[in-house]
């Protein structure tokens, strides 16, 4: 059974099957939730986050 995306701008942007959207989660999820998003048809995005040196 294949299950039929559903076609908007957004997928239409970024070639995805499907509308949603990780928000970049920096170092507390690391790059595996954003693999299983895009995996899954999404857009998973893995962010860069900053640390103050003092």
């Amino acid at each position: 059974m294949e299950i039929m995306g559903l076609r908007t701008a957004f997928t239409d942007l970024f070639s995805i099957p499907h509308p949603i959207a990780l928000a970049p989660m920096g170092g507390s999820a690391g790059g595996a939730l954003a693999a299983a998003v895009s995996e899954g048809g999404g857009l998973g995005l893995v962010g860069g986050g900053r640390e103050d040196a003092g």
